[in-house]
């Protein structure tokens, strides 16, 4: 039953999948996404959910005497919106064309918040962005020629000061832009950077417009989009919306989606002080908001907590040499560490820098033993799920116990049936309502166990590899959202990151590309391997 491996990673990074990464991007987001003319306004800056990806892309470069390798790494941090009303979702919401100024915001000039899908206009713009992609309502121009809608954000009640004076956070400002038909009613989107005087700083980013030329005259939204730097001083930052009619009575214009964001971008030279990184391989955020990431080359774990450039060391070598994922226990007093080389699980209690071999010493295919184990994740019992990728098999394993338990897949034979799997990398426990998830990754789909069950279900529709909004393609990292029954995938080979619903026949794309391209660009993505929110969700 074994399957021909197709991998995105070299064969010579294996069985140890020891690649060697450079620095990191930690970040914070302010979203922002506009719709055009119908203007469905979705203004954001993200702050309250939280999405981390690490990425990679490594090149190899072979002569006759040596090979060298270069990369990037990034994590980058996705949270809500911080734009008060971005959505147009509180306040009054219209049938028609009456005034209806959307709370949150300064406006010069009548406005209106309108239900999508409403039959006074013949809206069709909102067919372009998918349902569960946006509210009720859109934010449309009224009656007049000009119309004009402000907020300004604090960045420093989000992001530390001398972080912003770094030159290492980048801003990402995007929307929909669109409009009905043959009309040319259209809307710029600038965002300007002030400094603790209120006096502009750098130059000010624009979007749009879009006219009915660039639609080819009918009613669409086009994504449109502009990053750069924070500029050194920048204390805060103003969206302002701009809704010019071009002929007629109404300024049929509309805004939807919108959102500003704004995170820590580094690249570099790998290292390993306290704010480098060398080759990280996976992250966590614990309930206090600090950062646990596995430096795999620098052999440490380092814990970086919010608004900080720089990590403190709360687990180094000594009994390991590649941690690949750490986890405190729920009231983070103790930390588990497990290591991909000697294959073992490690506890340091409470601070201590000196470890305890929980289980595992020795790498091997017993009950005693896993091989190059890619993640684990706790029960609310402290037992342990570990995913034993080159085994192809999921073992719990009870910390007091030093023989785990064969829950799913078969030792050592990989297979793509309801009791196989092949080359797992990661696993999710859902213990409300008793399920765990695992993503098959060489079989391009995510499965669903009752807990305690061998029998899975395919729950991403396992429709083979593939650049589809209905394929996978190799992924690594999930997360599941206990709120709202949504799965969060790192699709490492389509460079993507994918919101799937449960019981959708299909995903969407939320960050890279769409079409799989890979790049350092602040839009793109390359290989992401692991993802996770915070509590917020």
């Amino acid at each position: 039953m074994s399957n021909e491996q197709h991998s995105i990673w070299p064969e010579t990074s294996r069985p140890s999948h020891t690649r060697r990464i450079t620095p990191v991007c930690l970040g914070l987001i302010l979203g922002a996404l506009l719709s055009g003319i119908i203007f469905a306004t979705f203004l954001t800056l993200y702050l309250r959910k939280t999405v981390t990806t690490i990425e990679t892309s490594t090149h190899f470069t072979n002569t006759t005497t040596a090979s060298a390798t270069t990369a990037t790494t990034t994590i980058a941090i996705f949270n809500i919106n911080l734009i008060t009303n971005g959505d147009g979702e509180t306040g009054v919401c219209s049938l028609a064309n009456e005034t209806a100024s959307p709370p949150g915001w300064n406006v010069s000039g009548p406005i209106s918040q309108i239900y999508y899908n409403n039959t006074f206009f013949g809206d069709q713009s909102s067919t372009m962005i998918p349902q569960n992609e946006r509210g009720l309502c859109y934010i449309m121009g009224y009656q007049s020629a000009m119309t004009s809608m402000w907020q300004t954000i604090n960045l420093t009640n989000q992001v530390d000061s001398g972080l912003l004076d770094s030159q290492t956070v980048k801003f990402n400002l995007s929307a929909w832009l669109g409009g009905i038909n043959v009309q040319n009613d259209s809307a710029v989107i600038d965002l300007t950077f002030l400094d603790q005087n209120n006096q502009m700083v750098g130059s000010i980013a624009r979007i749009g417009p879009v006219l009915a030329a660039d639609r080819g005259n009918v009613s669409l939204f086009i994504p449109k989009q502009t990053s750069g730097f924070v500029p050194s001083g920048a204390r805060s930052a103003t969206v302002l919306v701009n809704i010019t009619r071009y002929t007629g009575t109404n300024n049929n214009v509309s805004l939807s989606l919108t959102s500003v964001t704004v995170f820590e971008y580094a690249n570099g030279p790998a290292g390993s002080s306290l704010f480098e990184l060398n080759f990280p391989w996976c992250i966590t955020i614990d309930s206090d908001k600090s950062m646990l990431i596995t430096d795999m080359n620098s052999i440490r774990v380092l814990r970086v907590y919010p608004n900080q450039t720089s990590g403190v060391v709360v687990a180094s070598s000594g009994t390991w040499l590649q941690p690949r994922r750490a986890v405190y226990d729920k009231n983070l007093v103790d930390l588990f560490v497990i290591d991909g080389h000697f294959c073992l699980m490690t506890q340091y209690h409470n601070g201590s820098l000196t470890p305890s071999t929980l289980f595992g010493s020795t790498c091997g295919a017993s009950t005693t033993q896993f091989e190059s184990a890619a993640s684990f994740c706790m029960d609310l019992s402290d037992n342990f799920y570990i995913v034993d990728n080159f085994n192809h098999r999921i073992m719990p394993w009870n910390a007091t116990s030093v023989v785990g338990i064969l829950l799913a897949g078969e030792t050592g034979v990989s297979g793509n049936d309801s009791l196989h799997l092949f080359n797992p990398q990661d696993i999710t426990l859902d213990e409300d309502n008793g399920f765990y998830y695992v993503t098959d990754t060489f079989n391009h789909r995510i499965l669903r166990y009752l807990l305690g069950s061998a029998v899975s279900t395919v729950v991403t529709d396992g429709n083979g590899a593939g650049i589809g909004a209905n394929q996978l393609n190799e992924p690594c990292g999930i997360y599941l959202s206990k709120n709202t029954s949504t799965f969060y995938i790192a699709d490492a080979a389509n460079n993507r990151i994918v919101r799937w619903c449960l019981g959708q026949s299909a995903g969407m794309t939320i960050a890279g590309d769409c079409n799989g391209m890979a790049d350092t660009a602040s839009s793109l993505l390359n290989a992401p391997l692991t993802l996770t929110m915070d509590s917020s969700e």
